[in-house]
């Protein structure tokens, strides 16, 4: 289970995220993030498919793997430091 219930700075939807990366080389750095939307993991949907050979499941695996895109890029960012 995840840690949002107990993140003081997590609200509706929204959370406050700081990376703290050492070894990174001296003056301006450019930064990219990109918010990224997947319905479905992918090991979330293995563990289904390994799991069951119900026809229903069957069909949602036929339709996963027809899928064009299994993630999609929401929205990207870009910045200097």
């Amino acid at each position: 289970m995840g840690k949002a219930a107990g993140d003081a700075n997590f609200m509706g939807g929204s959370d406050i995220v700081t990376y703290k990366i050492p070894g990174l080389p001296k003056g301006k750095l450019l930064v990219e993030v990109n918010l990224m939307y997947q319905s479905i993991s992918f090991g979330t949907a293995h563990n289904l498919f390994k799991g069951s050979k119900g026809e229903q499941t069957q069909r949602f695996l036929l339709l996963y793997k027809r899928a064009k895109r299994y993630v999609d890029k929401i929205t990207s960012v870009n910045f200097s430091l």
